[in-house]
């Protein structure tokens, strides 16, 4: 993650994507912005919920609202691609309601994965930026990196998939919390910051103690409790299979041990 001045816009990215912007209860009216810049794998998209609330030592309170939204909060949403990709929302530092000065206090990440070809065949987890008057953690900044696991559902034991994405430090290191960071707020103007979202080489098993590692690959166990869904390992190991795609697959993620031997042949 990393904060830009804005004469970098000229620099070439992967992608831009359609933006919709849902203004909610304010106006932005001559509000000093800067960019938000979240760089995204294939096949995930984000969504940044932007809050504000009085600015400190303001005397006035935000006026009622009969309206479901939430009054000093604005949404903004991408859609997804199937490459790699970046956007770019421009997001005012302060705002008004009802008269009442408003200062940007934080925007919530919500980054969605897709994992399959249906509509629901999506997850997704939270990322976050608070932004302060003054911190002893200046622009302190995270970018993310997003595991998928894998598990069994239903009677069937149809395959879904989960994700969950944490901060990573320079070393790429994860760390035991979301992506994001506290920023300084008067000191993000006319800048861009950067964040960028990886996805993990592998998938790892949901439940690590219900999938064996084997040499072709995860296969998942049974015989804990007599049924044939997953279930804890046991040794020796007894193993279950699942649904795919409509298919029956005994190994993830290649389905069948099969398809991982006319692979090896090619």
């Amino acid at each position: 993650m990393s904060i830009e001045g804005k004469s970098l816009r000229g620099m070439t990215f992967l992608a831009f994507l359609p933006l919709v912007v849902l203004f909610v209860g304010c106006s932005t009216t001559g509000s000093k912005s800067f960019t938000l810049k979240t760089n995204l794998p294939a096949d995930f998209k984000v969504t940044a919920d932007v809050y504000y609330s009085p600015a400190t030592n303001a005397t006035c309170v935000m006026p009622p609202t009969t309206s479901s939204y939430i009054l000093g909060r604005k949404r903004l949403k991408s859609e997804v691609q199937d490459i790699e990709h970046s956007v770019e929302f421009e997001i005012p530092l302060s705002d008004s309601a009802g008269g009442c000065p408003l200062v940007l206090r934080s925007v919530r990440l919500d980054i969605q994965g897709r994992w399959g070809p249906d509509a629901d065949d999506v997850s997704s987890d939270i990322a976050g930026l608070s932004f302060l008057d003054q911190s002893d953690k200046i622009n302190k900044l995270y970018n993310g990196e997003c595991q998928w696991f894998f598990r069994t559902a239903g009677p069937n034991r149809y395959l879904i998939k989960v994700i969950k994405c944490l901060a990573v430090d320079e070393q790429g290191v994860a760390l035991k919390q979301p992506a994001g960071g506290v920023l300084q707020r008067d000191s993000l103007i006319n800048t861009i910051v950067n964040v960028t979202f990886k996805v993990a080489a592998e998938d790892s098993p949901y439940y690590n103690r219900s999938w064996m590692k084997t040499s072709v690959g995860w296969k998942p166990c049974t015989g804990r409790w007599g049924s044939n869904n997953e279930e804890l390992c046991i040794s020796p190991p007894k193993f279950t299979d699942y649904r795919m795609s409509e298919k029956t697959c005994t190994v993830y993620p290649s389905c069948t041990e099969l398809e991982i031997k006319n692979v090896s042949k090619k």
